[in-house]
């Protein structure tokens, strides 16, 4: 009897260990069951890797250059302070330097290895001029060059699926017109660049791992975001197969993403169409530990009436 009571505790906490080590993607979209749906999977995964990486993640001590690039670049009055202000983050410690005419300021967070800067006086107001607000393709030009004096390279970043060029977004600041609302100008043109390890890319909420900047007036950074932490491998896991995956969609392991013109309990069936690996990062401004990879699902949602495309995050690794 004591035998059997050791052996099933043994297996209750082994169970609770490997739950565990999957991420929690509730933040992802909203939980979602597939116990009564047809499910077919469609995706192929030919490309798709035999392993993936678990991360450790850490604080990251950004240079001494980057602190200086980062003074510079916003071209603080009084340099000497900001600079006395920011040169603790040497030492891993959380600093910040604020400047109020112009009102614009930096802090650093090694732990979370986060920089976030913003001059509201490089974004324009209502009845102020818009002057030299770059373009579209400029302001990727600007962000290119402004990466290595952060400490990023661009071998570093994102790529598309077929190698043509790097992940990016586009960030657009417009601001409508006192007389006539309809009419708007542009105050911001930005970018935002993600991060990807062995050309896996990371997503997730907020600016979670990458580089999102934004440009005002005369090209002067309004905002300025980045998230890079300290990442050292712990272990490689590998890939589970499409009918594991099925499985956990079957569960209720999934969140499906909750901008759906479709209501979720009324999918008959899914068609998986694509499997996208993933790191799931944290926000800037949250404390991450450790960094697991998902699966991000495309998929055709078929309600007996109308399809849609849908996308559901998922467990990845067995």
């Amino acid at each position: 009897m004591v035998k059997k009571l050791v052996i099933a505790l043994f297996l209750t906490w082994s169970g609770t260990v490997l739950s565990a080590l999957q991420p929690s993607l509730e933040d992802m979209g909203e939980s979602f069951s597939g116990r009564s749906i047809e499910i077919i999977w469609e995706a192929p995964t030919n490309k798709l890797p035999t392993t993936l990486s678990v991360f450790k993640a850490s604080a990251r001590i950004f240079p001494a250059e980057v602190i200086s690039n980062l003074i510079a670049l916003a071209e603080f009055k009084e340099p000497g302070k900001a600079l006395a202000a920011l040169k603790p983050a040497l030492q891993g410690k959380s600093v910040s330097f604020q400047e109020k005419k112009p009102l614009q300021g930096v802090s650093i967070s090694p732990q979370n290895g986060c920089i976030d800067y913003s001059n509201s006086r490089a974004q324009a107001l209502p009845r102020e001029a818009v002057e030299d607000v770059p373009t579209k393709e400029q302001t990727l030009e600007l962000g290119l060059k402004l990466l290595p004096k952060l400490g990023i390279e661009a071998s570093e970043l994102a790529r598309q699926p077929d190698g043509s060029g790097l992940q990016l977004s586009h960030i657009l600041g417009e601001q409508g017109q006192l007389r006539n609302p309809r009419e708007k100008k542009t105050i911001l043109q930005g970018v935002i660049f993600t991060r990807a390890v062995d050309g896996i890319a990371f997503n997730g909420l907020g600016t979670c791992a990458g580089v999102s900047v934004s440009f005002g007036n005369h090209a002067k950074i309004a905002e300025l975001q980045v998230a890079w932490r300290n990442l050292t491998l712990d272990r490689k896991v590998p890939v589970a197969s499409p009918a594991q995956i099925i499985q956990w969609v079957r569960d209720g392991k999934a969140v499906i993403d909750t901008g759906l013109a479709i209501v979720p309990f009324q999918i008959k069936k899914l068609t998986i169409t694509r499997i996208t690996p993933y790191y799931l990062g944290k926000d800037a401004f949250e404390v991450q530990k450790v960094v697991y990879p998902y699966a991000m699902l495309t998929a055709t949602a078929d309600t007996g009436f109308t399809n849609s495309v849908v996308r559901l995050s998922c467990p990845i690794f067995k």
